[in-house]
């Protein structure tokens, strides 16, 4: 979707042919940027999985303590997600990946 969203915006408003759209992307993105993402996303699913379930289990109080929990998973989930990111960027950097 980001892709031809790109591509979209790169003929609409840039004058980019999509042949030439295709090529340019073709030579920047590489396989590994595909598989790292992917492994990304299954850890960072991984996290929210875990985080957003005890967050839940551990609610009580009714709905005050639902939206209590609810605001302390958003914020450990996004601290989570930037502090996974944060390592898998030392690692791929460490590995020269």
């Amino acid at each position: 979707v980001g892709i031809a969203g790109g591509l979209a915006v790169g003929a609409w408003r840039l004058g980019v042919t999509p042949t030439a759209y295709w090529h340019e992307t073709l030579s920047a993105v590489k396989p590994w940027d595909v598989w790292s993402g992917a492994l990304k996303s299954v850890v960072f699913a991984g996290a929210i999985a875990v985080i957003a379930c005890q967050q839940g289990l551990a609610t009580t109080g009714g709905a005050e303590g639902v939206g209590r929990r609810t605001t302390t998973a958003v914020v450990s989930i996004l601290f989570m997600l930037i502090l996974l990111d944060a390592v898998f960027t030392l690692l791929f950097g460490a590995l020269g990946l």
